[in-house]
């Protein structure tokens, strides 16, 4: 399903190649939806995690619904802790994973007021009712971004452990049973500065790759601030293989950074840039050895 996200992205900048329409295209009202953050296809259903903030408190809960083939609403649930709950939109489409019998979705939440977020895991049946929710995290902020399955019986997901010490900020990873108890935890990088990680891809040999951007300087990471773009590669076990730059960059500030593995075992990185302040340019393909070694960028015209 990511790889859908990857067609898109790049059909988008490439005039004329469209020839048809799509079948349908229809809005869905699910009370105060701000954005759809992952989609999954089963059994001839849509399954979709969102992100919403319903009236009248306007405090953001995660939301799931499952669609027909034609948009319709079959079902749709919400889960909240009355103070904020929020599904992963970090990028990409990987905030949510399905397997025969559940779902499974990670998110950031804020357990009372005034309090640091954690990541959380969110595990319900294929009808939408909650069987339980576990929260992660340290004293600081922390927020999982992605989740997938890494076999039959383990899922992983990753995201960033904060710390308040300059150039301490972590990527994060959990390997954890379907039932949410972890089964190992690592922390990665945090070298030179302020770390996110942004997207993450399970690869057919087991190993998983993730792309995070680095900034150069803990003291100056804005929008239009030339960024480290690089790449983490761990076996099934966490242990790490290796991390390598692919490009400084200035990164657009938005969330864009995305990795899918190729049939030829390559890896295709895309991601905005920018320059100055928030203006954003064309995106960038970069073509990635299966060692970390850029093979090829493409360049869309702006």
């Amino acid at each position: 399903m990511k790889h859908l996200w990857f067609i898109l992205f790049c059909l988008v900048f490439m005039q004329g190649t469209l020839f048809g329409q799509a079948p349908f295209s229809k809005a869905l009202y699910l009370a105060g939806v701000e954005s759809i953050g992952s989609i999954r296809e089963k059994d001839s259903t849509y399954l979709l995690s969102v992100l919403t903030a319903p009236p009248p408190s306007y405090t953001y809960v995660h939301k799931s619904a499952r669609t027909d083939i034609e948009g319709n609403v079959l079902w749709q649930s919400s889960t909240t802790n009355d103070n904020y709950v929020a599904v992963s939109l970090v990028a990409g489409n990987q905030g949510m994973v399905v397997n025969d019998s559940s779902l499974f979705f990670v998110g950031t939440i804020i357990e009372e007021p005034g309090v640091y977020p954690d990541g959380f895991l969110l595990k319900q049946d294929l009808n939408g009712d909650s069987l339980w929710l576990k929260s992660f995290g340290s004293n600081y902020e922390d927020h999982l971004f992605g989740i997938d399955l890494l076999n039959d019986s383990t899922l992983i997901v990753h995201g960033d452990h904060g710390t308040f010490s300059p150039g301490e900020e972590k990527v994060w990873v959990m390997a954890l049973d379907l039932e949410g108890n972890i089964l190992w935890e690592r922390f990665y990088a945090g070298d030179n500065g302020l770390i996110r990680s942004r997207d993450f891809e399970v690869l057919e040999n087991g190993n998983v790759v993730i792309v995070y951007r680095e900034c150069l300087s803990y003291q100056s990471c804005g929008s239009g601030v030339d960024k480290r773009l690089r790449l983490l590669c761990i076996d099934h076990e966490g242990n790490e293989l290796w991390t390598t730059t692919i490009g400084e960059y200035y990164l657009s500030g938005a969330p864009s950074e995305n990795v899918i593995e190729l049939d030829n075992g390559q890896l295709l990185v895309s991601f905005f840039r920018e320059i100055g302040q928030g203006i954003r340019r064309a995106p960038i393909l970069l073509w990635i050895s299966p060692e970390g070694e850029v093979l090829q960028q493409y360049d869309f015209e702006f």
